[in-house]
């Protein structure tokens, strides 16, 4: 293999190079943890690249402003193959991209990826066009685990709601996986046929069985994961589940977006929450709840925790079962602590799925200091009750978890009892942050947890 030469400007650094047909073995044992590093968008250009007798490739380092490309520039599919015990290419970073010059050209394509966390678990994702695209040149892979809550999103998606009424986080029912296959560049996209295999291990904590999988796409024009709105359910594939992959999913050029994951579609949510809050009253915490509607819905089991990581069962509510009407739930805690508590709901079906809402957190009972409960709303908006003991003037600021402001300080006239304020936090990204309620006697601190 030879570097045929190397071209830096003020836009990239361009590194190409040119392959025999085939990579010689010496030469795949050398790229044992190879690393792409670069300061500036980098792209690494190949005319073929046999990857053989498990040998790995790692791409790191890839930022939304500086993307680092593999390039396989050359249309056909067998570009880039694996031979012998596989190949592994280890990316696990949006921005991390397999660029592929595929043009109007089909067949099938196959990029290794392999998991970059744990025990490695080898990953393919095979891309087969039946159709080609027109007007474009070239398809991006990338692919990246994340939290539970299927946070960091994509930066094409904006929420991961449910199917059936667009209303409820879906995370609970998500593989804990992103992969972006982006043939946006096209202005007829290929039809194409998929198969995308997973790691069962980034089901941990979620409810997801491999055997009832099926893939999913983020339609970025519509912001939806539906084929036209709530309800209009839209699954592609079949779950292969000894083969730990989902295959056949077959998809016309009109639903071929970027944003792809994996889910459970056995168990649509059942209950619609509306509000959840939590406040001292008196000498207890009172826990209020709200449903909009509710569909084989058994009861609620409400938990409780003094450091938000740790959960006991407090006692269980009888839910409605099947309604479309409202439902108002209530719940008084006299076990109260000196400290802040956290509660959340875990609502369980007659079938035994359950899916967990909250935390919210709850200040100490009134002892004649400031005091402030922050209580989620609906559409972003978070409440603050703050109990005061007399008239005064404070100051509310809101950072990152990183000290970083991410909103101007505003001045509250509060008036001796209880005041109620709104933090907006809808332009903010997923994400912890901190609220600070601020006197010249005291500040008082809340992590507010922002879940899409």
């Amino acid at each position: 293999m030879l570097v045929n030469e190397v071209q830096t400007s003020n836009m990239c650094t361009m590194l190409y190079y040119k392959t025999t047909p085939a990579v010689s073995n010496s030469f795949l044992a050398s790229l044992i943890a190879v690393y792409l590093t670069l300061a500036s968008p980098a792209v690494f250009s190949q005319a073929q690249l046999v990857m053989n007798d498990d040998v790995y490739m790692i791409m790191d380092g890839g930022t939304q402003i500086t993307p680092i490309y593999l390039v396989v520039d050359n249309p056909n599919g067998n570009a880039l193959i694996t031979a012998g015990s596989g190949g592994n290419l280890i990316s696990e970073n949006e921005f991390n991209k397999v660029r592929w010059n595929i043009g109007s050209t089909s067949g099938t394509y196959t990029v290794p990826y392999t998991t970059g966390t744990g025990t490695d678990v080898k990953m393919p994702l095979t891309y087969s066009i039946t159709t080609p695209g027109s007007g474009g040149t070239h398809i991006d892979f990338s692919t990246y685990p994340t939290a539970i809550n299927n946070a960091p999103y994509a930066t094409m998606v904006n929420h991961v709601l449910d199917q059936n009424t667009e209303t409820v986080d879906n995370s609970d029912y998500i593989l804990d996986r992103f992969w972006i296959i982006d043939a946006m560049n096209y202005s007829t996209r290929p039809e194409v046929n998929m198969t995308m295999a997973y790691d069962p291990d980034e089901t941990a904590g979620n409810i997801v069985a491999p055997g009832n999988m099926f893939a999913q796409r983020y339609n970025s024009t519509t912001d939806s994961w539906t084929g036209g709105g709530p309800g209009i359910n839209l699954m592609f594939g079949t779950d292969n589940a000894p083969a730990q992959q989902v295959e056949n999913i077959t998809v016309p050029p009109a639903e071929m977006y970027e944003a792809w994951t994996i889910f459970d579609d056995t168990n649509p949510l059942p209950v619609d929450l509306t509000m959840f809050t939590a406040a001292c009253e008196e000498d207890y915490i009172h826990l209020k709840w709200e449903t909009a509607s509710e569909e084989n819905a058994s009861h609620f089991v409400i938990e409780k925790s003094l450091d938000g990581n740790s959960w006991e069962e407090v006692n269980s509510i009888d839910a409605q079962g099947t309604t479309s009407s409202t439902t108002s739930y209530s719940y008084r805690d006299f076990k109260t602590a000196d400290e802040i508590v956290y509660y959340r709901l875990v609502q369980v079906d007659y079938d035994g799925q359950s899916t967990t809402y909250g935390a919210e957190s709850a200040a100490p009972c009134d002892n004649g200091e400031l005091s402030w409960i922050v209580s989620t709303l609906k559409e972003d908006k978070y409440g603050l009750t703050i109990t005061s003991p007399k008239d005064q003037i404070v100051t509310l600021t809101a950072t990152a978890a990183t000290g970083q402001r991410v909103a101007e300080p505003r001045t509250l006239h509060l008036v001796e009892g209880k005041n109620l304020y709104y933090f907006d936090a809808q332009q903010l990204v997923v994400g912890m942050y901190i609220l600070n309620l601020i006197t010249p006697e005291q500040t008082l601190t809340h992590k507010l947890i922002k879940q899409q």
